[in-house]
């Protein structure tokens, strides 16, 4: 009588065995480790090899950027603010572009005569930069727009031209910097600087017209405004007059067959009146389409790299030059021996 053997299950060529799965990914991130491991001891080693040559190397670099440090003039930066409705970015760009040719060449003699300032002054100056002012307000607004037409599922090609054109609107407001050697004469320069910029003839023609146009509106209100404030007193007395009689009426008092206004209409009028005269005079006492919100200030710090930024970035420098002298060597050393075995063969 024969016995039966119990069968071993066959596991199908399709089944994947999971140890060998985390077998292999253990194989891969090991080999990885041993990688870094070997890639340490070689750094290691060729640091070693080599110390002699990266030593001197760093050196060099911080040496030579010492003396390039004390060659060089330190440089200072000192920024004013300045706000129109007439100025655009290529406006202000195009005017400090011309101010900057003039410091070319002729020792600072054109800055000096255009812009009214000391000898000593134009020297100082290295150049004019600009960039737009925009506040967090603007910012913020950009950026909600900015989500509304990504809800709404409009494509960048139409919503970007959108959101550039807005940008370049509300760009009214710039920085201005003088890139000086002394910050110490920077004083006086702000109001130098806004009123070259004012007597652009595009931006002065409209400043006037502008204040033309204010001072007839300011003349005109005066003008109406006492009308207004008889008109009110007549009013008045003719409805507590006729208050006095106790006769009853809708917001038009009648007085024979005229009508009389409702003098709460005219006190309200006359207020609006005397607001828009006091805002046309606050405007043209601080004369806000062309303002300087922020003049310049002797900022000690200078703009230009100090001693110890020099010395870290020279020394960054001399060590990364060190190390691929190193790899070009090792590169030559190789296709040496490579070249040597070829032609053995």
């Amino acid at each position: 009588m024969s016995e039966n053997k119990p069968t071993q299950p066959q596991v199908s060529s399709d089944e994947i065995d999971l140890r060998e799965v985390f077998k292999a990914i253990g194989n891969f991130f090991l080999m990885i480790w041993n990688g870094v491991i070997d890639l340490i001891i070689q750094f290691r080693r060729i640091t070693i090899d080599h110390y002699k040559l990266i030593v001197g190397i760093t050196v060099l670099a911080v040496v030579i950027g010492f003396v390039q440090f004390k060659k060089t003039t330190p440089y200072y930066k000192s920024s004013m603010v300045l706000r129109s409705t007439y100025l655009n970015s290529r406006l202000v760009e195009n005017t400090l572009q011309n101010l900057n040719q003039l410091m070319g060449g002729n020792n600072g003699k054109g800055l000096k005569e255009v812009l009214g300032i000391s000898q000593e002054q134009a020297d100082n100056i290295i150049r004019f930069e600009a960039e737009p002012f925009v506040s967090e307000e603007e910012i913020i607004e950009m950026e909600k727009l900015r989500m509304q037409f990504e809800n709404a599922k409009i494509s960048a090609e139409i919503s970007e031209p959108i959101l550039a054109q807005l940008q370049l609107a509300n760009e009214r407001t710039f920085q201005i910097s003088a890139l000086v050697y002394d910050p110490a004469l920077v004083k006086g320069l702000d109001v130098v600087v806004f009123n070259y910029i004012r007597s652009n003839t595009y931006v002065n023609k409209r400043i006037e017209a502008n204040e033309i146009e204010m001072r007839a509106q300011l003349k005109k209100l005066e003008e109406e405004q006492p009308k207004i404030d008889s008109l009110t007193r007549i009013v008045f007395s003719h409805v507590q007059n006729i208050s006095n009689r106790r006769r009853e009426g809708s917001d038009n008092v009648i007085i024979g067959e005229e009508q009389v206004p409702n003098p709460q209409s005219l006190i309200a009028e006359g207020i609006n009146l005397n607001n828009q005269k006091l805002k046309i005079e606050k405007e043209l006492q601080l004369k806000t389409d062309f303002e300087l919100v922020d003049g310049f200030a002797p900022y000690y710090e200078p703009e230009s790299l100090g001693v110890a930024p020099t010395i870290e970035y020279s020394f960054s420098v001399g060590l990364l030059l060190s190390y691929l002298i190193i790899t070009i060597i090792g590169l030559n050393r190789w296709l040496s021996r490579l070249e040597k075995e070829r032609f053995k063969k």
